[in-house]
């Protein structure tokens, strides 16, 4: 349940840094076997290994990327 919670609070983080900058669907694609399962509950996944920590550390990884590529664009409309 840890592992379906961390998973689901770094989807919307990840949901959310899309929607803010306007991120192209091309870019998400790689990542709609996720956010399909957002609202899932854990017995509802059927997918193999999504809730390992290898996949959640990739999906972290994805939200870290997001979140320095939104501090760049902040930087830039700051200078």
């Amino acid at each position: 349940i840890q592992r379906m919670q961390k998973l689901q609070d770094l989807v919307t983080t990840m949901l959310e840094l899309w929607n803010l900058m306007d991120t192209p669907i091309e870019e998400q694609q790689e990542y709609q076997h996720i956010t399909c399962n957002i609202a899932a509950s854990e017995h509802e996944i059927t997918e193999a290994n999504s809730l390992s920590e290898d996949f959640i550390k990739y999906v972290e990884a994805e939200v870290v990327r997001l979140n320095e590529v939104k501090a760049s664009k902040m930087k830039e409309l700051v200078l």
